[in-house]
């Protein structure tokens, strides 16, 4: 297999948000497209034609449970825009301590029916949606799993044969993060050692040839301290990968922060490496990303907002011609579809959406089947978010070719209300008022923890209640 990135343009910043990177390197910290290349043998019919796969960058990777979509459908599946990128996760197969898949030859896109011609697989460890792990002892041995059948033990071994076994476009090599805050991280000689087991780790997975049929991208550890960064970068040029991981979210930093401490790691990264930002998958967060040079995102954020029952109603290019609402008018970013109001409103989630929930369905129908605790209520939620979400980096792809993402992207800013605008950035600096004590949009994925009941399943928790 080969792959391939390459940057095709950038988009020159004309300003940098308040509170970020002030003065951005134009080849490291910008708005850019790029293009991802995959050219593979066919598995199942190696003496036919080869197989290529290209995707444009800013693009987003899907989250999975068990290696599925969330409550989209294979037959709906199928009508998004291909080819795509899954994100599976080898923690959700791992009940037992070898998972079901660990000897199975024919690849993981049979092994959970996706066609290998539309859709690349992309393997990682842990879920990034549980930051708030089982404490266990760090070890240079394994990596801790956290699964419903308590905590496992994942070996750079036994990673290496099911990337062997599997054979998934990319994956994610181990690394030994730290989940914990930034001031627990920095005592001792913690980064030190996170960063010496993910090198081991990673020279481990390189020593298997077939596991070099992959892409491997590597998590950019140092933490916080920038000599660290420095260093694991240094470690990391003598070695093989193709992309690059910010995974700090771990030691729950602010997104401001985030990108601040991966300047450290960027400026010595080649500008040809795809960057991969996990933690952050909210727009207002992708918008922020993307001016400061990250390409992909994982699509945690569609999920979120619908395990709360509601419809994302924001769009990056303004269809309703904000010019003509008053200049303090902020604009909803979501729809709440328990509300009382929707029982009787026979229109669609949005009016301008050409997705199959809104051509087929209302939101009072919506509100129905929510409040009787129907399983297609989350589907169809699921089909408009994810579909808003495609749209929302379509657009702001088309904005960057044609050097119109920074002020584009600014009036979204201003038009939701974002807490990364120019305006609620200003207000801050002047106010007394914490930014936790004001009810930002986009804030669903803060409040979301995978592990708990959400709106949604609480309802069918309380449905099937006997006590």
């Amino acid at each position: 297999m080969k792959f391939n990135f390459s940057i095709l343009s950038t988009c020159k910043a004309e300003f940098c948000a308040e509170g970020l990177i002030k003065e951005p390197i134009e080849a490291i910290l910008s708005a850019r497209i790029g293009k991802i290349e995959i050219n593979k043998d066919n598995q199942h019919n190696p003496d036919g034609p080869g197989i290529s796969l290209s995707i444009e960058t800013p693009a987003f990777v899907k989250y999975t449970k068990n290696g599925i979509q969330p409550h989209i459908l294979p037959d709906v599946e199928k009508k998004f825009p291909k080819p795509d990128i899954s994100q599976i996760y080898i923690e959700h197969f791992l009940e037992k301590d070898t998972p079901s898949f660990n000897n199975y030859k024919d690849g993981i896109h049979k092994f959970l029916g996706l066609d290998e011609n539309d859709s690349i697989a992309f393997f990682d460890i842990l879920d990034p949606t549980n930051n708030k792990r089982t404490y266990s002892k760090p070890s240079n041995q394994h990596l801790t799993a956290e699964t419903s059948g308590g905590l496992r033990k994942l070996t750079p071994e036994l990673y290496s044969q099911l990337i062997k076994n599997l054979k998934p476009e990319m994956c994610i090599s181990l690394a030994d993060y730290l989940f914990m805050t930034s001031e627990e991280a920095v005592k001792g000689k913690k980064i030190a050692k996170s960063i010496e087991r993910t090198i081991n780790w990673l020279d481990k997975i390189l020593l298997v040839d077939e596991a070099k049929n992959s892409a491997i991208f590597v998590p950019l550890m140092g933490s916080v301290i920038p000599e660290a960064r420095t260093k694991f970068i240094e470690l990391l040029k003598s070695r093989k990968y193709d992309g690059v991981v910010l995974v700090d979210y771990t030691t729950q930093l602010d997104l401001a922060h985030q990108i601040s401490v991966a300047k450290a790691s960027l400026e010595s990264i080649p500008t040809d490496k795809p960057r991969f930002l996990l933690g952050f998958s909210a727009p207002d967060e992708v918008i922020i990303g993307i001016r400061n040079g990250i390409d992909m995102f994982l699509s945690t954020y569609p999920f979120a907002v619908t395990e709360h029952g509601f419809a994302s109603t924001y769009s990056f290019v303004d269809d309703l011609k904000m010019s003509n609402f008053p200049k303090d008018k902020i604009q909803s970013s979501t729809l709440n579809l328990w509300d009382s109001s929707m029982k009787d409103d026979f229109r669609p989630i949005t009016e301008s959406c050409n997705c199959y929930s809104c051509s087929k369905h209302t939101r009072a129908y919506i509100n129905h089947l929510l409040n009787t605790q129907e399983m297609l209520a989350t589907v169809l939620l699921q089909i408009h978010n994810q579909h808003v979400y495609d749209k929302f980096f379509k657009d702001i792809r088309t904005s960057i070719k044609n050097q119109k993402f920074y002020s584009l992207s600014e009036e979204f800013l201003l038009r939701y209300g974002s807490r990364f605008s120019s305006s609620n950035a200003i207000q801050k600096n002047g106010s007394e008022q914490s930014s936790s004590d004001i009810d930002y949009p986009f804030n669903e994925t803060n409040v979301f923890d995978p592990r708990k009941p959400t709106p949604t399943t609480k309802e069918k928790i309380k449905r099937f209640d006997l006590s």
